[in-house]
């Protein structure tokens, strides 16, 4: 359980961590290339609401697409879900802008730094997503799982599990049918195990060596 909570409390932060870091490109931006493009620049509590309205519409995209689920999907997945939220949330931003600033001459003016701002995201979400899911499965790697079925294929079983690699490894599956001495063998070599399909008297025989070996069902 402890496991468990601090992994997400870590997940947490990273998540915490992305917001920050693209906030801080956003602010930068708007500054520097957009804010002074308007008339009357905003001062003081007009940058901090259109830095609030940023970080509101980005962290809700992050949630939709799954772009803060570090250590839960896949890398690509997080870093795709993460580079499309940055896209629109940055594609919205830009339209509000250029109503902001009025002049449709200065569109140009307004797209090449938000442009430049959404390639910077890009590159930040995808080497940080590795850097931080190698992190995550380093310091709680998935628990090393050794599945033992019966009769009918494990297959179905293992294509669940595999959708949950930040969790669970299915690093083998062996049949209960095979000698026992070979499956205590077997039983050996990992403190998990999942029960697959077995009949009810093999499996309470399973279950109660497991308990006596101090192996997790």
């Amino acid at each position: 359980m402890n496991r468990e909570k601090n992994k997400g409390l870590l997940q947490s932060l990273i998540g915490i961590f992305f917001i920050i870091i693209f906030e801080i490109a956003f602010i930068y931006i708007w500054g520097n290339h957009i804010n002074i493009l308007k008339a009357t620049p905003f001062e003081n509590k007009g940058n901090w609401l259109i830095a609030a309205v940023y970080c509101v519409e980005l962290v809700l995209l992050l949630k939709v697409y799954g772009g803060l689920k570090i250590g839960h999907l896949t890398r690509g997945n997080i870093a795709l879900s993460q580079c499309l939220a940055l896209v629109i949330c940055n594609a919205i931003m830009l339209v509000q802008m250029i109503l902001m600033v009025g002049d449709m001459h200065l569109i140009l003016e307004i797209l090449k730094p938000m442009i430049l701002l959404t390639a910077f995201d890009i590159i930040v979400s995808i080497v940080f997503v590795n850097l931080f899911d190698a992190l995550i499965q380093k310091i709680y790697p998935p628990k090393e799982i050794l599945l033992v079925y019966e009769s009918y294929s494990p297959e179905a079983i293992i294509q669940k599990f595999q959708k949950r690699k930040d969790k669970y490894l299915i690093r083998e599956s062996v049949s209960i049918e095979m000698s026992w001495e070979g499956l205590k063998e077997k039983l050996s070599e990992y403190s998990y195990i999942l029960i697959y399909d077995i009949s009810s008297e093999k499996r309470n025989d399973l279950l109660k060596y497991c308990y006596m070996n101090n192996i997790e069902v």
